[in-house]
């Protein structure tokens, strides 16, 4: 009997795909290594049909970046850090990105069109802190101090925004509140971290900044100053220092650049 082959590819790797002549496909669960799509998680083993992440390392293994840091990875790869498949797959574990096949879709979500919407801002803010947990610098367990809920961790914070703006029925009360929550984890105020800082000075500009609360894991050893025309090219390094201060005598009266600094470890 001729007809068309049957495909059985699930596109699974956590199941071994056959075909069974009597009953058609079958998905078997295996136990591979696999990647969950979470950067910093290592050994990472199929269970039960899924990709089960291994453990973090203590402290996490990234920086906390603020959606403007998201956006301009949108526009350019930055030296060293780019949005990824596996960042992708990684957000669309939420029920509010479960469409996201892509950076692209990511980068529709951090390049809305309509800044007076405050859902679509709430959809940026959540997408930041997913991608801020996906990459392995917020972790859900992370201790939090609100200033917009009652929450004292992570992980409820993003859990509340998620059921939030995943209600098709949501307000903008609601969107309010998502925003709130999950943009003070992106700016690290919940978390007791202090962002870059920029200040004039008599010739040019003073960036400052602080640690970041790296837990039990080491602090950097040094840190890495980029910068860049503002939205022009790439982030170029300027300077690295052990401290957590530097001048920049170029930044003169009518020049508009960005900064951000990272740790070296």
């Amino acid at each position: 009997m001729s007809g068309s082959p049957t495909v059985c590819d699930d596109h699974n790797a956590c199941t071994d795909d056959g075909c069974n002549p009597s009953t058609g496909c079958t998905h078997t669960n295996n136990s591979v290594a696999c990647e969950d799509g979470v950067i910093c998680t290592i050994g990472d083993q199929c269970s039960g049909g899924v990709c089960v992440g291994g453990p973090f390392p203590a402290g996490g293994c990234s920086e906390i970046r603020t959606i403007g840091y998201f956006k301009r990875l949108c526009d350019a790869p930055f030296p060293g850090d780019q949005l990824t498949q596996a960042n992708a797959d990684c957000v669309n574990d939420w029920s509010d990105f479960a469409w996201v096949k892509s950076v692209g879709d990511i980068c529709t979500v951090m390049h809305f069109d309509d800044s007076s919407d405050k859902c679509k801002q709430a959809e940026s803010q959540l997408m930041g802190a997913l991608l801020n947990h996906c990459r392995g610098g917020l972790l859900l367990g992370q201790p939090i101090q609100s200033s917009c809920t009652n929450h004292t961790y992570a992980g409820q914070s993003i859990d509340d925004a998620n059921a939030l703006l995943a209600n098709p029925g949501r307000t903008f009360d609601q969107c309010v509140t998502a925003q709130c929550e999950t943009e003070e984890l992106n700016s690290s105020q919940a978390i007791g971290q202090a962002t870059l800082k920029v200040d004039r000075i008599s010739i040019g500009l003073h960036i400052s900044w602080t640690a970041p609360p790296w837990g039990e894991a080491s602090p950097p050893s040094s840190y890495t100053l980029y910068r860049r025309p503002r939205g022009i090219g790439a982030f170029q390094p300027i300077a690295t220092l052990t401290g957590f201060a530097y001048d920049d005598p170029q930044a003169v009266p009518g020049t508009d650049f960005e900064y951000d600094v990272r740790g070296n470890r």
